[in-house]
């Protein structure tokens, strides 16, 4: 497990039982550089690869189950506002309001490519990988961006929510937002149904997050 925090703090990581914790200092790797509001994800490239993106366009990424780390740089003028992280098909994608960051080499090398939500606010953390592609949706399922690659999009159907969705094995979504107080259910990526409904709004739902894991036993 892995988590993320800022320059300071650098990152945290911790093996299987998550009784221990490990932080990794980031000075070295910024040479005196600054970033801020650190974002993290994971993707089974070359046998697992965690990746961490932050504030200036700065990338930290590592091949051995956080033991060590290395540097790198999203191309273009230093800027805020990094979303979600994603995997999928061989690609760590990246949102950001008007492009998304793609790697396509473990988060070494990154190139920037727009995703034509511009105009359409903010994605808020609506970068998914299911159905064996990339969906990308602005607030409130106004509208919403598909694709296999993160170079060419093109429509979401109409139906689709806004948020972030997770698939289960048998093709199964399940759809959150943040700032809704509801949870979506499809089996075909197009037709949604209501399966839960909050008693009242408040602000626990402020952000929200959907992760699906397999689970061998309970004890």
């Amino acid at each position: 497990m892995l988590t993320s925090a800022d320059q300071w703090r650098g990152m945290t990581s911790s093996a299987e039982t998550a009784s221990e914790w490990n932080v990794h200092s980031l000075k070295t790797l910024l040479d005196g550089g600054k970033t801020h509001h650190m974002i993290s994800g994971f993707g089974d490239y070359g046998g697992g690869r965690f990746v961490v993106v932050g504030d200036n366009q700065d990338v930290f990424y590592s091949d051995d189950n956080c033991q060590s780390w290395k540097h790198s740089l999203i191309p273009g003028p230093p800027e805020k506002g990094q979303e979600v992280i994603a995997y999928g098909n061989e690609n760590f994608l990246c949102s950001f309001k008007n492009h998304v960051a793609r790697s396509a080499d473990g988060g070494v090398t990154w190139t920037l490519h727009e995703h034509g939500l511009i105009g359409w606010g903010n994605s808020k953390r609506g970068l998914s990988f299911v159905k064996g592609e990339f969906w990308l949706t602005a607030q409130k399922g106004s509208h919403g961006r598909r694709s296999r690659d993160g170079i060419t999009w093109k429509n979401l159907p109409k139906s689709t929510p806004g948020g972030r969705f997770v698939e289960s094995e048998s093709g199964t979504i399940i759809n959150v937002e943040r700032r809704r107080y509801d949870i979506h259910r499809s089996e075909d990526g197009v037709t949604w149904e209501t399966v839960f409904q909050a008693a009242k709004e408040d602000v626990t739902w402020d952000t929200a997050f959907a992760v699906y894991e397999k689970v061998n036993s309970l004890k």
